[in-house]
């Protein structure tokens, strides 16, 4: 309808109306010329209706009339626009009343600040210049409905309908945090298992995996830890439980190895049962003679004489000696395996070993051959095939080959942990892989080896987290933090400290206040932690929740469902479940209960309380270790010596020194002369000649 030529000066006189804000007569006429003339009477309208300062101001009526303004100009014919533009009416001036129209349209919706009015606005006016305003206004009011639900739901709903809002990573990161407490809130073992199926990708994974280890095993017997590693191959706790298992199933003896062997085929350290079965055949102890030392074998009595003046254990079927101020090998029938020209010697691993000469180290194979030339000035024994060494002042690392497969170029360097090193140039840290792939970026002033799957890193004095894949999961803002206790991190800011989990996530917010003992002291211990702030120091669980309240001076020896809580300088133990004090405050210091009892001490003298605070230890004596197995090391007038849960000595406190051989098995010291002692049998092994008479 716009072929037409408009001469008419009806729409003319409503023009020059308009002008005189005679809105009543303006309206009249252009309503009256819609249908003949509709270029020029929906413009007045649009004009009329988008003004605030008459009665017919009307947003939508004003849109109605916009509509179509812009596309019927442009489609005009020049003698329509010529005759238009007779009128005031230009392009110029069309684009202006969609200008203010806009400009009222959004000055409207910000009052209106409503999801609905945002979304009202993006559905009426896709071209307005106030769009992308809009859409981060509308953004904002979506997160703030959706921070009023408090529900992964919500968070996820929201991340699916704006994607590319400045929200986004809050909603992200907040739905992780509520969906992983959501769907493991039971704390049980199919709460766990479904999470990990469900949401492999999650920053809780590793939590997951964790817990649903923990409870798995929480009976702590050898057929929990085999039903652990066989349902769930992919956990990263795997590791962990072959090593309980490996405990509760060996006791030392060669018989518990080879079943062992036999039961567990798909144990991923079968060489070292094998090397140890193969040492057991062997079994040698140091013994000594004076101020020469030997070797006896155990099971077969098979001594090589004291004759070394030095030794080290038999490794791999040698033992490296000492004779005349050099080093050598022996076998175990006492010949020379390598001839005592070395300076120094290490143990064999893997098949080789460092020697030293003229105060550089070479590595040498089984047949005693140099697979390196002396050229190390460092060496750190091999983990996992890899050796960390130095040249000059520069570190790399070693395979069992003799090959630098990352050549010595570091500043300084540590060795690999969980597959990675932590290795510096110049004043800056990073980490590398076992190929010298650098995984996380040299620019930290320093890191932490990694455990748990995580590192600690610091840049500028502030403490940050990295994972294995290199992320940086926590960018440096922290001024102190943790190792994980328990999941969880203990961080701190500006005196205040709180915890995060292994993705870096505030699990309990940094409103604490903070003492340098916690970061020493008290991570979490059985699912509690120390909660100080100023009125004094309490006891929260996990979640952060107040479990004892923050009255007392400290707390500390978490152990067995009781803490120890100090009121006027004398500590206690509480029951934490009844938040009753179980043993008054009367002692000087109290540690961790173990096997029902708690070693206690007062006015320099230390003994044992039971779960109830009653003494079973009496007082007496100079220094206790903690019980284990029913014994316990105690010291009494500057010497060591072993009593019972009765404290009935079995060996009295004559010792000057003792020295765990492992499986009980301990060698021990009176005055210059040495012995060993099985606690488990409760006899001597081997005695040094001269031992009753001292």
């Amino acid at each position: 309808m716009i072929g037409y030529t408009v001469y008419g000066q009806s729409n003319a006189k409503g023009l020059e109306s308009l002008k005189k804000f005679d809105y009543f007569n303006a309206k009249k006429t252009f309503h009256k010329n819609i249908e003949d003339q509709p270029f020029t009477s929906s413009f007045g309208l649009a004009a009329i209706f988008n003004q605030t300062d008459n009665p017919f101001s009307n947003l939508d009526s004003a849109r109605i009339y916009l509509a179509d303004l812009r596309d019927l100009w442009i489609a005009a014919k020049e003698k329509d626009k010529q005759s238009w533009e007779k009128m005031g009416i230009t392009s110029k001036s069309i684009d202006s009343l969609y200008a203010l129209h806009y400009k009222r349209a959004y000055t409207e919706t910000v009052n209106l600040n409503t999801l609905e009015a945002y979304n009202y606005f993006l559905e009426l006016y896709p071209k307005a210049p106030q769009k992308s305003e809009v859409v981060t206004l509308r953004n904002k009011s979506a997160f703030e409905l959706t921070e009023q639900k408090k529900t992964w739901q919500a968070y996820e709903q929201y991340m699916k309908d704006y994607p590319m809002s400045l929200q986004y990573s809050v909603a992200l990161e907040r739905y992780e945090n509520l969906l992983f407490y959501d769907l493991t809130k039971e704390h049980t073992l199919d709460a766990y298992k479904a999470f990990i199926t469900s949401y492999p990708q999650s920053p809780f994974l590793r939590a997951a995996q964790d817990s649903l280890y923990k409870l798995s095993v929480s009976e702590n017997a050898i057929e929990t830890y085999e039903q652990f590693i066989l349902n769930n191959p992919g956990n990263p706790n795997i590791p962990e439980a072959w090593e309980h298992l490996r405990a509760m199933a060996i006791d030392e003896s060669i018989e518990s190895y080879e079943a062992f062997k036999t039961k567990y085929p798909g144990y991923p350290k079968m060489k070292e049962i094998e090397d140890r079965i193969d040492k057991l055949k062997f079994k040698f102890i140091v013994i000594k003679s004076g101020k020469n030392y030997g070797f006896l074998a155990l099971k077969s009595r098979y001594e090589i004489k004291p004759r070394f003046s030095t030794v080290q254990e038999f490794s791999e079927g040698v033992a490296a000696v000492e004779e005349n101020e050099k080093w050598g090998y022996i076998s175990t029938d006492g010949t020379w395996f390598k001839q005592p020209v070395f300076e120094a010697c290490e143990s064999f691993s893997s098949g080789v070993a460092f020697v030293k000469q003229n105060g550089k180290y070479a590595l040498i194979d089984k047949k005693g051959n140099e697979i390196t030339p002396f050229q190390y000035d460092e060496i750190n024994p091999f983990e996992d095939g890899i050796a960390m060494v130095a040249r000059g002042e520069k570190y790399g690392f070693l395979d069992t080959k003799g090959i630098e497969i990352i050549p010595c170029k570091y500043d300084d360097a540590e060795s690999f942990h969980e597959g990675l090193a932590c290795v510096t140039m110049g004043d800056s840290t990073g980490f590398i892989s076992r190929t010298g792939e650098q995984i996380i970026p040299f620019g930290y002033n320093w890191a932490s080896s990694f455990s748990e799957g995580r590192s600690r890193i610091k840049k500028n004095d502030l403490f940050g987290l990295a994972d294995k894949e290199g992320h940086i999961l926590v960018e440096p803002q922290y001024n102190q933090m943790s190792s994980f206790r328990e999941g969880l991190a203990l961080v701190v800011k500006d005196s205040k400290y709180g915890f995060i989990n292994y993705a870096g996530a505030p699990v309990i917010p940094v409103t604490l206040d903070y003492s340098a003992s916690l970061l020493v002291t008290d991570g979490f211990t059985e699912g509690y932690a120390p909660m100080r702030i100023k009125t004094g120091t309490g006891l929260m669980d996990k979640t952060g929740k107040q479990v004892l309240p923050p009255k007392y001076e400290a707390i500390a020896a978490i152990s067995n469902g009781r803490a120890g809580f100090r009121v006027k300088g004398k500590w206690g133990f509480m029951d934490i479940a009844t938040a009753k004090p179980a043993v008054e405050p009367i002692y000087d210091q109290v540690f961790e209960y173990s096997e029902g009892k708690a070693k206690v001490q007062k006015g320099g003298k230390y003994g044992f309380i039971d779960m109830l605070g009653k003494v079973v230890i009496p007082l007496e004596y100079e220094d206790a270790e903690r019980f284990e197995q029913g014994t316990c090391w105690v010291k009494k007038g500057g010497n060591t010596g072993i009593i019972d849960t009765l404290n009935i000595q079995i060996l009295p406190c004559l010792f000057s020194d003792k020295q765990s051989m492992g499986n009980r098995v301990y060698r021990i010291f009176k005055n210059e002369k040495m012995a060993y002692f099985d606690l488990k049998t409760r006899e001597f092994l081997w005695k040094e000649t001269g031992w009753d008479q001292e």
